[in-house]
């Protein structure tokens, strides 16, 4: 039983690995401190003139399952959902529920975020003073949703479902953050 175990986990660490290995034209965006991630979470809100709760395509003039090739507005979720393990009672039929929004069978629980799959994890984070909340980070080579609590897992997996739109490839989300913190438009680091 043992030795199945293993080598199904050998086997989903395969694909999760080969499906990292794609090519992407998609820009990186890295942040070094809390400053520069200000920065790029204020361009990125003055550059896509994104509504809080309506997904919009770039403004190059692009529909819903296309993007520019120096922008892409919508990506296909990565088709592998994983999840953190030492939390699967509680997020297994939420995880399950998202496998089934992006058209695969089933998802996994796993010790560590493999990257490259929709990662699902409760952070149990509300700073005090501060408020419950989820961040929904989508990328063309996997999503992150994070949430403090069940209920807000519950709202994300709702605002992640109103995202997708079908595309020329299928289901589409769109890339970048969702959230439900509140966001300052902190100014520019001269």
């Amino acid at each position: 039983m043992l030795r199945i175990i293993n080598i199904a986990g050998l086997l989903i660490a395969l694909f999760v690995i080969s499906g990292c290995q794609q090519e992407s034209s998609a820009p990186v965006i890295s942040a070094t401190s809390n400053t520069q991630l200000q920065n790029v979470i204020q361009t990125s809100e003055s550059q896509s003139k994104v509504s809080d709760q309506t997904p919009t395509v770039d403004d190059n003039n692009t529909s819903p399952g296309e993007s520019s090739a120096e922008s892409p507005a919508f990506t296909r979720p990565f088709p592998n959902v994983m999840y953190d393990i030492a939390n699967k009672k509680i997020l297994k039929p939420h995880v399950e529920r998202i496998a089934k929004l992006i058209g695969i069978k089933s998802a996994f629980p796993s010790a560590r975020n493999p990257v490259c799959c929709v990662w699902v994890e409760l952070t149990d984070w509300r700073p005090n003073p501060g408020n419950h909340g989820y961040i929904i980070n989508n990328q063309p080579g996997g999503s992150v949703i994070q949430a403090s609590n069940e209920e807000q897992l519950k709202l994300a997996i709702k605002r992640f479902e109103s995202s997708i739109t079908s595309g020329k490839d299928g289901i589409q989300v769109p890339v970048g953050l969702m959230t439900n913190y509140k966001m300052q438009n902190v100014p520019a680091v001269k």
